[in-house]
């Protein structure tokens, strides 16, 4: 409200939180979710949440965006200006999606183009591939759920730049979106997921 650093430069968008270990969550990262949900109560603004995708200690991969959400409605903050970061990163099946889909929530395909490994962890732990992540937006559009999709890259690496052999940020805009309409996703809803539903979030 008061601007960044002594500018009028003021943040739009509150997050990303993050959440880690013991799963699903630290009580200190609780105390960060709640306070992003009683911010947005008192600003208007967009938050976000970065589930944790696993369990390191056991090997196994998790999914606790419902209990993410579970403190959102706890807060009763407002769910129309909340997404919830890396849902292809999270979601295991479609069906992880759809229970917080149907509780009005908002995600984000967000890491397209990252497919490697995580072997820092575990061996054979890894993202998904853009063809899997491809097919669960196909899906979900399928079921009617594409006014509650965002689409995006997580580029936090210079190798992730086509100067260093990376899709670069233009990777959704010449290679997603392409094959997504090859699949049968409409017009109307490429511009849901890449226009209409970012504005309703993060426009105040």
């Amino acid at each position: 409200t008061q601007g960044i650093e002594n500018t009028n430069i003021k943040a739009g968008v509150i997050g990303e939180i993050g959440t880690s270990e013991p799963v699903p969550y630290h009580p200190d990262e609780e105390k960060t979710m709640r306070a992003a949900c009683r911010a947005n109560k008192q600003t208007g603004f967009g938050y976000t949440f970065h589930p944790s995708p696993s369990n390191s200690s056991a090997q196994v991969n998790i999914f606790i965006g419902d209990k993410l959400v579970d403190i959102i409605e706890e807060e009763d903050a407002d769910i129309n200006k909340f997404w919830m970061s890396h849902a292809d990163q999270i979601a295991h099946t479609i069906d992880n999606l759809k229970s917080i889909l149907d509780r009005n929530v908002t995600i984000s395909f967000d890491m397209f183009g990252l497919e490697y490994y995580y072997d820092c962890e575990w061996i054979g732990l890894r993202n998904k591939t853009d063809a899997e992540r491809i097919d669960m937006v196909v899906e979900l559009c399928q079921q009617g759920y594409d006014k509650q999709l965002m689409l995006s890259q997580d580029v936090f690496s210079k190798l992730q730049t086509k100067k260093y052999g990376g899709y670069g940020f233009t990777h959704i805009i010449e290679n997603i979106i392409p094959q997504l309409k090859i699949k049968g996703v409409t017009d109307k809803q490429i511009q849901n997921m890449l226009i209409q539903n970012p504005k309703r979030i993060l426009a105040k």
